[in-house]
């Protein structure tokens, strides 16, 4: 499932701020294909990690294991939303409850300094 809230296992090896644990966990926020060419799609991202202790002054959004597939409590990284190609999200994990989703777009629109119309 490619849509907003949708949780994968990303091939991080070669992805900024994603370190090098194949894997990776990451949240889709949004999907946007290039006009002029259909074999480009980038995904819009946010990582996720288990490290809680790291991240506490940090833009974050905490997910209870066993939500969306995740085997642990697990924190949604906003701060460090970015676009990835599709083609590096090797395993559809689960779905976020639509709370969680609106609770992750509320901090990006926070970060983003956008206001929501």
């Amino acid at each position: 499932m490619m849509a907003p809230g949708a949780v994968w296992r990303l091939d991080s090896e070669h992805i900024a701020h994603m370190g090098r644990k194949p894997g990776r966990p990451v949240i889709i926020v949004e999907v946007a294909e290039r006009a002029q060419d259909e074999s480009l799609l980038y995904v819009l991202v946010v990582p996720c990690t288990t490290k809680d202790e790291v991240f506490q002054d940090e833009r974050t959004v905490t997910i209870p294991r066993g939500t969306a597939g995740l085997p642990y409590d697990s924190h949604a990284l906003i701060y460090l939303v970015q676009p990835v190609e599709r083609h590096l999200l090797r395993e559809y994990i689960g779905t976020l409850p639509e709370e969680l989703i609106w609770d992750i777009a509320a901090d990006l629109y926070d970060l983003l300094n956008i206001t929501p119309r």
